[in-house]
């Protein structure tokens, strides 16, 4: 069974409003930070359709799973790079 929301719906209408980050919403409403909260307080919003252009409502992911595919010029320069450090490395 889920939990309920600790909010109602105008208290979020009223903390997105004013809030210029979801960290900011969560604060405002007196929620534990971190992603899960992000994505619930997301999904409320979408639901009440609130306007909320200061607001990412889609999750940003992170360092390489959140990159862009490799082009081939660049794995040729990480190759390159890696080649040049595995002969440092052996002795001579």
């Amino acid at each position: 069974m889920p939990r309920p929301i600790p909010f109602t719906d105008d208290q979020l209408r009223e903390a997105v409003r004013v809030s210029g980050s979801l960290l900011e919403v969560s604060r405002r409403l007196h929620l534990t930070v971190g992603g899960k909260t992000y994505a619930k307080l997301r999904r409320e919003i979408l639901r009440l359709g609130v306007d909320a252009p200061q607001l990412p409502l889609t999750a940003r992911r992170r360092g390489f799973y959140g990159r862009r595919a490799w082009t081939d010029d660049e794995l040729r320069d990480v190759v390159r790079v890696l080649d040049c450090a595995r002969a440092s490395l052996q002795p001579a």
